[in-house]
């Protein structure tokens, strides 16, 4: 965002930059804020946890697990 705005190009006005991964030290720290999709990584590391404990007792079981993405807007959109 900053090399656009380097470029003349205003954020939002004419480009919206959304990210991926809603990592808050970045999407917090930019100018504008970056909207983002959380993919919600803490529930993606319970479903590996259980993964591996499975493992560990022989009774390795493949579950469906869905992520359900949230989109975290602020102000690059």
């Amino acid at each position: 965002m900053s090399r656009l705005k380097e470029k003349g190009v205003d954020v939002p006005q004419d480009i919206a930059i959304v990210g991926y991964d809603n990592y808050k030290l970045i999407c917090e720290n930019t100018q504008p804020k970056l909207t983002s999709v959380s993919q919600k990584l803490e529930d993606v590391g319970q479903y590996v946890l259980e993964i591996i404990k499975s493992l560990h007792k022989d009774k390795f079981k493949i579950k469906k697990f869905k992520i359900k993405p949230e989109l975290v807007i602020r102000s690059s959109s």
